[in-house]
């Protein structure tokens, strides 16, 4: 049987070990930012074009799939 004295200490223990620091994890801080650091971009390293090769050369190869082409039309 379980008396009122009992049940007083096996709930402030479970309290207590609740909230000690360390058993239970905490939301992380952000890292301080430097207000004169400059501001990242989406893409870190992004590639140039390459020099030797306009980007509207017609002779160059465009990227990506060719265009769709309609179906021909016959004539009726």
């Amino acid at each position: 049987m379980v008396t009122h004295t009992q049940h007083t200490t096996e709930t402030m223990t479970m309290t207590n070990t609740r909230c000690m620091p360390g058993l239970h994890p905490h939301t992380p801080m952000p890292p301080e930012i430097d207000p004169d650091a400059p501001h990242p971009t989406s893409d870190p390293d992004p590639s140039p074009p390459p020099d030797d090769v306009p980007p509207n050369d017609p002779d160059r190869a465009p990227e990506g799939d060719p265009p769709a082409r309609p179906p021909p039309v016959s004539a009726a």
